[in-house]
């Protein structure tokens, strides 16, 4: 043997190549596996954050339809013999936050005594107006608790 000179050990009846690093489709392969990943992270993130801007659009408006109840109650009194609602109909208040109610009230056709209430409160985001709309119902007998 000579000084100096060394043959790689043999495999399988050649010599094996020394492992030098990663080829460019290897390279290739492992950008785009992680570029698929890095977009469906992207696309649920975006997704995440619309679903919790809806959430906090709701809960506001339904701040302000609270408010609208504390500020404007719904108040069925007896008139001259007749029934009558005040604060039935209140239409576009301004709150803070840009935000606008509007409530209108209706007698049901079928009950006499049902009124059924209508809730609308959006904030005009640049041309479009985005809220909530709630119905509910309220019902009131002209009989006085207690008597």
């Amino acid at each position: 043997m000579t000084a100096g000179f060394c043959l790689p050990p043999r495999h399988r009846g050649g010599y094996q190549r020394a492992a030098r690093g990663l080829t460019l489709v290897e390279v290739l392969i492992a950008v785009a596996i992680l570029s698929v990943g890095a977009a469906v992270l992207l696309t649920a993130t975006s997704r995440c954050l619309a679903v919790v801007r809806a959430a906090r659009d709701y809960y506001a408006a339904r701040h302000v339809m609270d408010l609208v109840d504390i500020e404007h109650p719904i108040l069925a009194v007896k008139v001259n013999g007749q029934d009558q609602i005040l604060n039935a109909t209140l239409d576009n208040l301004d709150y803070p936050n840009g935000f606008t109610a509007s409530r209108s009230i209706t007698r049901s056709e079928t009950y006499k005594d049902l009124l059924i209430v209508n809730m609308r409160v959006y904030r005009r985001d640049g041309s479009t107006n985005r809220g909530e709309q709630a119905t509910s119902f309220l019902y009131f007998t002209n009989e006085v608790a207690g008597q």
